[in-house]
């Protein structure tokens, strides 16, 4: 099961979400760790469009933390 750790709207254009999540790896207990997905975003019907990017975001919340805002910094320093 996905639990959001933190959502940010970056220039009205992107969606960054930070979840922490189990692996599909085919061990038991699956191992969990948290993931960072960029979306496309569309201010005006507030949907998410195509998925740009999927990242290993660590596996600690700390690190996922650094991750997701570092992205989303990254992001402002575009255009």
């Amino acid at each position: 099961m996905n639990e959001s750790v933190i959502q940010s709207y970056v220039k009205r254009k992107f969606f960054v979400s930070t979840v922490y999540r189990e692996s599909s790896a085919m061990v038991y207990p699956p191992p969990k760790y948290y993931e960072t997905i960029i979306w496309e975003w569309d201010s005006t019907t507030r949907k998410s469009g195509k998925m740009l990017s999927i990242i290993d975001s660590g596996r600690t919340i700390k690190q996922a933390l650094k991750s997701h805002f570092g992205i989303c910094a990254n992001i402002f320093k575009k255009d």
